[in-house]
């Protein structure tokens, strides 16, 4: 998408994930590839120099690329994908936990005699036990009515169609074994236009992702920007709050959401964050 700001942005800014593409408002996603390792810049220092036409003075800039990033200038501590570490621990827990299933399904003495807690035979059962409550001449219920949800035009379900700027978009979770093919037959479209509307999309499709489609757009719109999707887990949050925790400018938000300056969101809603591209 054009703009002042994709064109006077440093050539060097990029994400922690694409260095083709870069938030346009400061964010600790956004990583300078002109050091030694990508590093996250201080927002601050965005706001400065690499979303502005001032690159010629920012430090990292104007030093060799092989240094390391000026540390003043660094975030401590920079969003990151998830860690070796991490995905050894959760192997380590799932074997664990299969284990102590075979254990516990096929060998209960052996378990018993370790945990020293008697298992019981394998025709056994447990008799629940029920004490009677007396009935009383005006029963009271005690369920508590669900929640009423108000429904808000712009709020953004899956396979559900909107409209921004003109353009008729949905959100799509790819299936188990559904492949480009398959969703160029069904909404009149492209790789090239998916991958252009979801940076996170590479060669192929992966099973579970949620992805920007639009319906019957054949060719890659540049009016169109990159998005990003966040799946809200709050059990409300408003448009504003949330442009606050993620540091974005709420217009942008509304604009990219068809939202309203009365904006309420629940968990389970999608939001679109737009991203620059160089």
């Amino acid at each position: 998408m054009s703009s002042p700001a994709a064109r006077s942005a440093c050539p060097h800014l990029g994400m922690w994930d694409d260095a083709s593409a870069y938030y346009s408002y400061p964010s600790t996603a956004n990583r300078c590839y002109h050091c030694k390792r990508p590093a996250a810049p201080l927002r601050a220092h965005q706001q400065a120099y690499c979303l502005k036409s001032e690159q010629q003075d920012c430090p990292a800039y104007n030093q060799a690329e092989t240094r390391p990033f000026p540390k003043k200038f660094r975030e401590r501590a920079a969003r990151r994908g998830p860690s070796a570490s991490s995905a050894r621990l959760l192997a380590i827990v799932i074997a664990l936990a299969a284990i102590g299933f075979v254990a516990w399904r096929f060998f209960p003495q052996s378990l018993a005699l370790l945990t020293g807690i008697p298992s019981l035979p394998a025709t056994a059962t447990i008799e629940p036990s029920v004490t009677p409550i007396p009935p009383t001449s005006s029963p009271v219920s005690t369920s508590t009515p669900a929640p009423t949800r108000t429904s808000v035009p712009w709020t953004h379900a899956l396979d559900v169609p909107f409209e921004i700027d003109g353009h008729p978009l949905l959100l799509h979770r790819v299936g188990n074994g559904e492949m480009f093919d398959t969703i160029d037959s069904k909404y009149k479209t492209t790789p090239e236009v998916i991958r252009a509307l979801n940076p996170s999309v590479a060669a192929s499709l992966w099973a579970d992702t949620v992805i920007v489609i639009a319906p019957g757009l054949e060719a890659v719109d540049p009016t169109l920007p990159s998005f990003r999707l966040h799946e809200v887990l709050e059990p409300t949050i408003t448009i504003d709050e949330l442009a606050v925790q993620y540091n974005i400018e709420a217009a942008l938000l509304m604009r990219y959401n068809g939202c309203t300056d009365a904006c309420q969101l629940s968990a389970g809603d999608w939001v679109l964050f737009p991203v620059m591209k160089k």
